[in-house]
């Protein structure tokens, strides 16, 4: 249901080659959530140019607007997660991205599907509509904090115990405002 301009990839790898970079982002058309990280070459050599990263607006969480040089793969999506692993993966394996270029071209397009049946709907959508949403406290940023010692596990990898909960608690409040409304 998503889809790509024709160019995304090319674009990309000119992106990655030219940079020598490990990670290139695309902007994408979301209804709800917005990349910020627009035409940007950004050295990964500290853990506030890391957290410039994570903390542009889902530029370094979200996994389809991106293209990773393999050699920055050490681990693989956690397939037992089925929330959030996009954002284990990303902890899992900044630490071997050593540069990030971004293009504000939009080249990848996120097709949010209308909810017409519970079991094709996103995670999202599921928590969203359940009946019991807040007394079953599955929402986002529950769901999120229930993966915090995950979250930390990853990080632990490559941070001192002090910078941790920078990164950690980062990403818990994104839709709090959201949920509120």
């Amino acid at each position: 249901d998503d889809y790509i301009e024709p160019e995304m990839f090319e674009t990309m790898v000119t992106l990655i080659t030219k940079e020598n970079a490990d990670i290139a982002v695309c902007n994408h058309d979301h209804p709800c959530i917005h990349n910020h990280f627009g035409d940007t070459v950004l050295t990964l050599d500290s853990k506030d140019a890391y957290l410039t990263f994570y903390q542009s607006t889902f530029a370094a969480l979200l996994p389809w607007n991106k293209l990773w040089r393999r050699e920055a793969i050490k681990e693989n999506f956690d397939e037992t997660t089925g929330f959030c692993e996009d954002d284990l993966f990303f902890l899992s394996n900044m630490k071997n991205a050593k540069k990030v270029v971004g293009t504000s071209k939009v080249l990848y397009h996120y097709y949010v599907a209308p909810y017409t049946c519970p079991e094709d709907a996103s995670c999202i959508i599921k928590m969203a509509k359940a009946p019991d949403f807040w007394q079953t406290k599955n929402t986002f940023w529950y769901m999120r904090r229930r993966l915090l010692e995950r979250s930390k596990e990853c990080l632990a990898k490559y941070f001192h115990a002090e910078d941790i909960n920078d990164f950690a608690y980062t990403r818990i409040f994104d839709f709090v405002p959201v949920e509120i409304v």
